[in-house]
């Protein structure tokens, strides 16, 4: 086997490695959601089945069990379900601002 060896060890600190920087990646999703007051329903770090959760205000929190990826799933980020609620992604003014020099 071209004389590789990974070790238990070495493949759960990959895992949380990239548990980590998925998680720092999603929080600035989160982050400016809640900023830009746009309700978010899920922060998932992972996919596949949950691990573990808990549900906190509208937000529901997962760790599932493979850590290469995440979500932030916004409130009317979906457009057939958009309401037009104020705290709905697609409710949100956008607004672009060039500087001119």
């Amino acid at each position: 086997m071209l004389g590789l060896k990974i070790s238990l060890l070495q493949l759960i600190a990959v895992a949380f490695g990239i548990g980590l920087l998925v998680f720092i990646h999603e929080l600035g999703h989160f982050m400016f959601a809640k900023i830009y007051k746009i309700a978010v329903e899920k922060f998932t770090i992972g996919f596949g089945p949950e691990l573990i959760g808990f549900t906190r205000g509208e937000t529901r929190y997962s760790i599932c069990l493979i850590p290469l990826g995440g979500m932030v799933k916004m409130k009317g980020e979906d457009i057939e379900g958009v309401t037009g609620a104020s705290d709905e992604f697609f409710s949100q003014a956008c607004e672009m601002r060039y500087s001119h020099t």
